[in-house]
């Protein structure tokens, strides 16, 4: 049996099983990780700028309180870096990320 083979018969399975894993909070942090490296940050361990993103609960620019949300908002926790250099700067809300990218 080939694996197309086996996909194909274990299909509602597999599927079944990976929505599960997606909600997973190693599942969620191997995302947001591939996704800022997608974006270009750089970081010698981003183990550890995970786990202060995560733990960062007020804009280190104004103070507001952060939210993590499905939909963008004001207050949604962003990780703000450098465009040329991928340098990580600060764990900021939705409005600092785009008044400083301006």
């Amino acid at each position: 049996m080939t694996s197309s083979q086996y996909y194909q018969e274990n299909k509602i399975d597999i599927l079944a099983k990976q929505k599960i894993y997606r909600q997973t909070e190693s599942a969620i942090k191997s995302r947001r990780i591939s996704h800022w490296k997608d974006r270009g940050v750089v970081s010698q361990c981003f183990d550890s700028l995970y786990n202060y993103y995560v733990n960062c609960q007020n804009c280190e620019l104004c103070d507001i309180q952060l939210t993590e949300d499905k939909v963008r908002k004001s207050t949604t926790r962003c990780l703000d870096h450098c465009h040329r250099t991928g340098e990580f700067r600060n764990i900021v809300c939705h409005a600092c990320n785009i008044k400083r990218g301006k």
